[in-house]
């Protein structure tokens, strides 16, 4: 009896659940062509309570989800990029499921057939390749979202010779908005002028900047520019920063003028078809502002390896796909003082950028840079006795170091702030203000002994939010410990739709 109940009660529920509305796919429409990320629509009076729905793309199970909600659809996201899927034919299908008697049952099915076309279109469009440029405007102005998240972790030589994994720290996001405007066209060559800019919506903006332990906010006003002539391929002819005139009269250094320095990418000077590679190059931010008045280049390009991975659609745009990559090691890195970020021997960098550049409009839609580098710094010295070492990840510290005294190898605290200079950099850059300088702290702090109630490395306190829990101090007259810093950072970069 209870059986038959329970049956009873179950189909009950069930066409409760299929009188609520008709479950199907509205969007894509069946027959359609597609690209990018996919609005499966489905009406939101079809999916009762408790139900979920599996997604499926050519017969392959992909999840199961409650979809969001956009106005009276539930609406799947299914970004094909992401997932690689194949251009040409596609069958997205979507099943309701509903959970009784302790297992889902199906309740509905409903699917579409599609043309999935990311960059089958556009292979065709230019046979013999593609001359990719910039295209100066005059009067166009682009306004670029760049995001940079970075993660640090330490472990000693031997650990690592061990496998063993160190524990990692991830940065606070750092985010700023930035403009590129085109101020002149000489054929071959443009004038460009690159300056942050303040939130949306307000005349202000929370920057890290380099040399900066935390946030600053910075007024527009404080937001100055800087003009770089570049080729139409992207590599610099010159750059320049105008001197502040106040109204006053006078000519005076803006000493807490905020400068943005993002080199655009640089393109192929020979046409390219899909799957080509060239020796490409990465340009590299070099600004000194003491030297600003004795230098008219600000960019090092480190010589690279391009490839043109594909012709896409990118945020509707069409757009070509470029992959640069860049490998150095220790030998390499000698004398690159733009690429150390802390005192020690760097071991190796890696850079990866994916571009995707506008056919049609000659200006970067989007571009995702990935940067790693190992370096072998050494915590601690020869000295005095040494103190305790720090406490547990964004613990207390238990002792103070004695002058001289080297910093104990188990006392190392790195928390993100600690490496905002080497590893959660922008290349945001201010004359005056607060700065805080890695590769001198280290030394310094070194040569004292850290002796700091706070138990960091090298003298330096722990980043709110904890660091790498410490241990006991080095006796003294010991020898530091060479330790392995390993950094790697990701930046996004969108242009602002």
């Amino acid at each position: 009896m209870n059986r038959l109940f329970a049956v009873a009660l179950a189909t009950v529920m069930v066409a409760g659940a299929l009188a609520q509305g008709t479950f199907t796919i509205r969007r894509p429409v069946d027959g359609s062509k597609v690209r990018e990320t996919v609005k499966v629509r489905i009406p939101k009076n079809s999916i009762p309570e408790g139900g979920y729905i599996g997604i499926l793309v050519n017969g392959k199970f992909l999840e199961a989800v409650v979809p969001d909600v956009e106005g009276d659809d539930y609406v799947y996201n299914l970004n094909t990029k992401e997932r690689k899927l194949a251009d040409g034919p596609m069958t997205v299908e979507a099943v309701l499921y509903f959970y009784t008697q302790g297992a889902p049952m199906v309740l509905n099915r409903s699917s579409v057939n599609v043309t999935l076309d990311n960059s089958a279109s556009l292979i065709n469009t230019n046979p013999d390749g593609f001359s990719l440029r910039y295209r100066f405007t005059p009067g166009r102005e682009y306004t670029y979202n760049r995001s940079q998240q970075s993660v640090v972790s330490i472990v000693s030589q031997a650990q690592a010779q061990l496998g063993s994994r160190a524990a990692e720290i991830a940065s606070p996001p750092i985010n700023v908005r930035y403009l590129i405007a085109h101020h002149n066209n000489y054929g071959n060559e443009g004038l460009i002028r690159i300056q942050a800019l303040p939130e949306k919506g307000k005349d202000y903006a929370w920057l890290n900047v380099v040399g900066a332990t935390e946030p600053q906010r910075y007024r527009d006003f404080e937001m100055h520019p800087i003009f770089m002539r570049i080729t139409n391929t992207g590599r610099e002819v010159f750059t320049s920063l105008p001197t502040f005139f106040p109204w006053e009269g006078g000519s005076v250094d803006a000493r807490t003028d905020l400068f943005a320095l993002f080199p655009p990418p640089i393109l192929p000077s020979r046409k390219v078809a899909v799957g080509d590679s060239w020796q490409a190059a990465i340009p590299l931010p070099q600004l000194d502002l003491d030297k600003r008045h004795e230098q008219d280049k600000y960019v090092a390009n480190q010589v690279a390896r391009g490839t043109l991975e594909s012709v896409e659609w990118e945020q509707g745009i069409p757009c070509a796909k470029i992959r640069t990559e860049l490998s150095l090691g220790a030998d390499d890195l000698r004398g690159l003082n733009s690429l150390d970020g802390v005192e020690g021997e760097t071991q190796n960098l890696k850079i990866e950028s994916i571009q995707w550049f506008a056919l049609d409009r000659g200006i970067l839609i989007r571009e995702e840079l990935r940067q790693t580098s190992e370096q072998i710094v050494e915590v601690g010295g020869s000295g005095g006795g040494g103190g305790n070492g720090g406490g547990a990840a964004g613990g207390p510290p238990t002792g103070r170091g004695g002058r001289g005294g080297p910093v104990g190898p188990g006392g190392a605290s790195i928390g993100p702030g600690t490496l905002a200079d080497a590893s959660s950099r922008i290349d945001l850059y201010t004359m005056g203000g607060p700065s805080f300088n890695m590769r001198k702290s280290l030394n310094q702090a070194t040569r004292d002994g850290g002796g700091q109630d706070n138990g960091g490395a090298a003298g330096v306190p722990p980043a709110d939010g904890g660091g790498f829990g410490g241990g006991g101090s080095a006796p003294g007259g010991s020898v530091g410990v060479k330790m392995i810093l390993r950094q790697q950072s990701r930046v996004i970069t969108i242009l602002e739709r």
